[in-house]
């Protein structure tokens, strides 16, 4: 039987996930809106429905072993996302004790760029490197810190967040990151607003970097 597990990112506009074994491989991959929801209960119904609808596909041969998500402000010592500024939903969202709930399995969650970082390390462009860094780009900017081969979480699991960095002062801006000047406002895609900008494609899948996040 082939064991694997689901990633999840979840992103201000979409999530996306993916059931992956641990080579890595993407067995089976789909999205959802996550703007669309003005309620996390809904967003997380049709969450779940969409995994349930992908492992059924996929038969009696795999075995789930569990979950990994990566989120905005996820919290990889509770197990919470906690007050997220690209996402609709304020406060504290217990996610991981909810997927254990509906599934009966383990549950990890992480903030999305160091589940990024950790998928780098372990499939991606990152293999055998122990001092690295990896940027996300997306609805916001978030960065993953790697030191001596140790992703570095920080107290509350969100250490090296380059996106809060001031760089282009601007008080008419309206912050994504409660700072105006910050490069989470400057860099937003898909249209840039400042002066970072990205010409090469993203290439890590987000789907197999929160599953990588859940089995290391």
């Amino acid at each position: 039987m082939r064991e694997i597990t689901i990633g999840i990112d979840i992103g201000g506009t979409n999530t996306k996930f993916g059931l992956v074994d641990k080579e890595g491989n993407v067995i089976s991959q789909g999205s959802i809106s996550t703007a669309k929801h003005e309620e996390f209960r809904d967003f997380f119904k049709e969450l779940a429905g969409a995994l349930r609808k992908s492992l059924n596909e996929l038969g009696s041969d795999y075995k789930l072993l569990g979950i990994g998500v990566g989120a905005a402000n996820g919290n990889y010592y509770k197990g919470t996302i906690e007050r997220a500024t690209n996402l609709k939903w304020k406060g504290i969202i217990p996610l991981a004790d909810m997927f254990r709930e509906e599934f009966d399995l383990p549950a990890i969650i992480t903030n999305d760029a160091n589940a990024a970082a950790v998928g780098e390390m372990v499939y991606g462009a990152a293999k055998k490197m122990k001092d690295f860094i990896v940027i996300t780009l997306g609805t916001g900017l978030g960065s993953g810190f790697v030191a001596n081969g140790m992703l570095l979480n920080g107290k509350h699991g969100i250490a090296g967040e380059l996106g809060h960095t001031s760089v282009n002062p601007r008080p008419d801006d309206i912050a994504i990151a409660g700072n105006a000047a910050a490069w989470k406002r400057t860099s937003r895609l898909p249209e840039s607003n400042g002066p970072f900008t990205s010409s090469s494609p993203i290439t890590w899948n987000p789907a197999s970097c929160a599953a990588s996040a859940s089995t290391t």
